[in-house]
């Protein structure tokens, strides 16, 4: 990300904080290594997985929208 974003002359700085964002908040794929754990053993079903996250996944796409101006204009880009 920080390379492609250089390559286009763009500050890095935004990009990466979204992209650190969204994959702190994997609620919809067991993608982190505790959910992995936990759905490998048979724990819950992908669809539970899905079905449990879809709720945080909307509210945390909605705060980012809300949230990114404010962070370039904190940051100055």
């Amino acid at each position: 990300m920080i390379t492609l974003c250089a390559g286009f002359g763009v500050s890095p700085a935004v990009p990466t904080i979204a992209l650190a964002v969204v994959v702190a908040g994997n609620y919809l794929m067991p993608v982190n290594p505790t959910v992995m754990l936990t759905y490998g053993e048979g724990y819950y079903t992908f669809g539970d997985m899905f079905k449990t996250g879809i709720v945080p996944a909307i509210a945390l796409i909605l705060i980012m929208a809300a949230w990114m101006p404010f962070i370039v204009g904190a940051i100055g880009i």
